[in-house]
C-alpha cells in the first residue's frame, strides 16, 4: 500500500476515533447555565420555603452514574450539613438537601466548611434546594435577618437523610429525550461502521497486484 494511503487512513481512523469517544460528552454538556431571577431579600426566600437552618457543608453524596466515567449537570446529588440552629420549620443535627450537582444546571454550590443559611422545600422524599432559592452564605445576612425569618431552634437529634438518588442519562439529559439518546448512538454506531469499512477497504486495495502499464 502507498505510504500517503496509510497516512490518509490512519488520520481518518483518528479523527472517527476522536469523535465517537467527544460525541458523547459533548452531548452531556449543558447547554445554557443556570439563570435566576433578581437576589431577593432572605425574608422573601424564606417566605416561599418551607425549612430554613443554619449549618455547616460537610459531605456531598454523589449517585452511581448510569454510564461510567460521565455525568450531567442535572444529576440530583446530596449536600449534607451540619445544622447548629433552625429558623423555620425542622431539621436534624445532620441534614441532607438534594440537589442538581453543579450550578450549572442550578444546583447549591457550596464551599467545604462554608457556613450557611440554608433555604430548602420539604419533598415526599427529603428537602431539596437550588441556586436560586436563597440559600446564601452566613455573612452575607446579619441576626436581624435571620430574626425576621424566626426565632432560632435547636436542630433535632436525629440525622434527616432523604430517599435514594435519581440518576440522570448524561446524553439523554443534555439532548432532553429519549429520542434524542437514541440519535447520538445511531450517529456513533454509523462512525464505527464508516470507520471499518474505510480501514477494509483501504486493506483490499492494498492487496491487489498492480496492473501492467502495457494494457
Amino acid at each position: 500500500m502507498p505510504r500517503r494511503h496509510l497516512s490518509r487512513t490512519s488520520r481518518l481512523v483518528h479523527v472517527l476515533t476522536v469523535a465517537v469517544c467527544v460525541l458523547p460528552v459533548a452531548a452531556a454538556t449543558p447547554c445554557a447555565a443556570c439563570s435566576c431571577a433578581a437576589a431577593t431579600s432572605l425574608a422573601d426566600s424564606a417566605a416561599r420555603a418551607d425549612v430554613v437552618f443554619v449549618g455547616t457543608f460537610v459531605d456531598t453524596i454523589e449517585p452511581v452514574p448510569s454510564i461510567p466515567g460521565l455525568r450531567s449537570s442535572a444529576d440530583e446529588v446530596g449536600r449534607v450539613f451540619e445544622v447548629t440552629e433552625v429558623r423555620k420549620g425542622a431539621a436534624a443535627v445532620r441534614t441532607e438537601v438534594r440537589t442538581a450537582a453543579t450550578g450549572a444546571s442550578c444546583g447549591l454550590e457550596v464551599m467545604e466548611d462554608g457556613v450557611y443559611v440554608v433555604v430548602a422545600t420539604t419533598t415526599p422524599t427529603g428537602l431539596t434546594g437550588g441556586l436560586c432559592d436563597g440559600t446564601r452564605l452566613l455573612t452575607a445576612v446579619t441576626a436581624s435577618d435571620l430574626d425576621v425569618v424566626g426565632a432560632a431552634q435547636a436542630p433535632g437529634p436525629v440525622a434527616l437523610t432523604a430517599g435514594s438518588l435519581d440518576v440522570t442519562s448524561p446524553v439523554g439529559d443534555a439532548l432532553g429525550s429519549p429520542l434524542g439518546l437514541g440519535a447520538v448512538l445511531a450517529v456513533v454506531t454509523g462512525l464505527i461502521a464508516l470507520m471499518a469499512t474505510l480501514v477494509a477497504r483501504r486493506r483490499r486495495s492494498g492487496s491487489e497486484p498492480p496492473g501492467d502499464p502495457l494494457r
